[in-house]
């Protein structure tokens, strides 16, 4: 008897998924059968709450709901391996020349189909693009790197238009390109919006594109509804990625939420130690909590793993200028220079260095510096930051109205930051924090702009 059709599977998926049913590979496995379609029904439907290795053991594979324990009985996660390794002797012999493909990632229960678009002969060129991309997507953060990226990701999304991971791609490199600076975000952000929404058009279960999408909704929209929304779907699909760890918990991070941000954190690290963001997260978290021992201590590891990386070279100045030694914070800010010569944001934190360390006629280059600076594609809210530091308010307080005007995503930085912590009880730094509250209604209320300085460091 066949199997009825799927109203939540597309007429072509839902044909492939028929083929491989009736394939050898697949045709006395019973329980093989019903699990794949199980899965490809409800990723088709986007209910991915059914997708959990406890509601699996009991829906399909028969277990009892009121004895069911995934610690001590393994049927899922065996399965699952059974099934994808029948699923590739598939896919080796009756389904090698199927035009869609379905696809079970490691360490999810998500089906994604790969579409005819995806076979090896159309889809080369397109990924030898997108290994490209990539290559220039880890390198530095730098204006060139990241429009060699943009450059290689477009070529890819021209060469196989219905691939969505060529999408993702482009959407990542303009996300960078905006949260970097390297080019206006009201420029940038939209073009990575459109690209990732693209993506998820393709492929809906694309965990990368959901956690891409969701930043983009906190830091360029400030709409955190709909960011926590794209961060648990992205969860569901990819519980063991990093990357989604690590996001979630910058963006928990830059809300105050910090007990919520280092569980987060402490996730992605475990999935993956090797992954630097997550590490830096962890140092901007140490001392938004006041740790600032423990700060040291994580940026110790990164300069040891990535001792020429510019945020890290930035970041052990920033942290000396916290203990108010500017001396020691002068070698790695114009180490962090010399090492992304092209990039605004390390200049002017050089610039500001000089001018605390150096004499009146440094002080003086220091300043023509930071304020020929503001014609060029870079923060305010970093450039506010450079004044700050010689405590003149009127400049640091104007460039972060310029940075509230702009939605510099650098501003979801304020609450937290502790290098603000001597404007925290200044009428105009009372009036600009009120305005910041109105213009993104999304943040945690607090009583005061000094109140919630000291409560993040609780």
């Amino acid at each position: 008897m066949s199997t009825p059709p799927s109203p939540a599977l597309p007429s072509a998926q839902a044909a492939a998924l028929a083929r491989i049913e009736a394939s050898p590979a697949f045709a006395r496995a019973v329980r093989h059968r019903r699990l794949l379609r199980h899965l490809a029904e409800r990723s088709a439907a986007g209910d991915i709450a059914c997708l959990k290795e406890s509601l699996i053991a009991v829906q399909v594979l028969g277990r009892p709901a009121d004895r069911f324990d995934p610690t001590v009985d393994s049927i899922v996660r065996v399965e699952m391996r059974r099934l994808r390794a029948r699923l590739a002797r598939y896919y080796e012999r009756d389904g090698r020349l199927d035009a869609w493909r379905l696809q079970l990632l490691p360490g999810s229960y998500q089906v994604h189909w790969l579409g005819p678009a995806s076979s090896d002969e159309r889809l080369g060129p397109a990924r030898d693009l997108l290994e490209r991309g990539e290559h220039f997507l880890r390198g530095p953060v730098t204006g060139p790197n990241l429009a060699q990226a943009r450059d290689r990701f477009a070529a890819a999304c021209r060469a196989a238009p219905e691939w969505a991971a060529a999408w993702t791609g482009l959407g990542r490199a303009w996300y960078n390109t905006a949260i970097s600076w390297a080019l206006p975000p009201r420029q940038a952000a939209p073009e990575a919006e459109q690209a990732l929404e693209r993506a998820l058009q393709l492929d809906p279960a694309d965990a990368l594109a959901h956690t891409l999408r969701a930043a983009a909704h906190h830091q360029f929209g400030w709409d955190w509804a709909q960011a926590r929304q794209g961060f648990e779907r992205a969860l569901a699909l990819a519980p063991h990625q990093a990357f989604v760890h690590s996001a979630l918990g910058w963006h928990l991070l830059l809300r105050g939420e910090l007990a919520a941000s280092e569980a987060a954190l402490l996730q992605a690290r475990r999935a993956d130690p090797h992954y630097l963001s997550s590490r830096m997260h962890l140092v901007n978290l140490r001392l938004a909590q006041g740790r600032r021992d423990q700060a040291r201590a994580e940026l110790a590891s990164v300069l040891d793993i990535a001792p020429g990386s510019p945020p890290a070279l930035a970041m052990a100045a920033l942290i000396a200028l916290l203990d108010g030694n500017a001396d020691a914070a002068r070698p790695w800010a114009e180490e962090a220079q010399v090492a992304a010569p092209q990039e605004a944001g390390y200049q002017a934190l050089a610039w500001s260095v000089r001018g605390l360390t150096g004499p009146a006629t440094e002080r003086a280059q220091a300043r023509e510096a930071l304020q020929a600076l503001e014609a060029q594609p870079v923060s305010p809210y970093v450039l506010a930051l450079a004044w700050a530091r010689w405590h003149e308010t009127e400049p640091a307080l104007r460039l972060l109205r310029r940075a509230l005007q702009g939605r510099d995503p650098n501003l979801l930085l304020l609450d937290t930051d502790p290098s603000w912590a001597a404007l925290q009880d200044t009428p105009a730094w009372s009036s600009l924090w009120t305005a910041w509250r109105q213009a993104a209604p999304g943040l945690p209320p607090s009583a005061s702009p000094a109140e919630a300085f000291r409560l993040q460091r609780r």
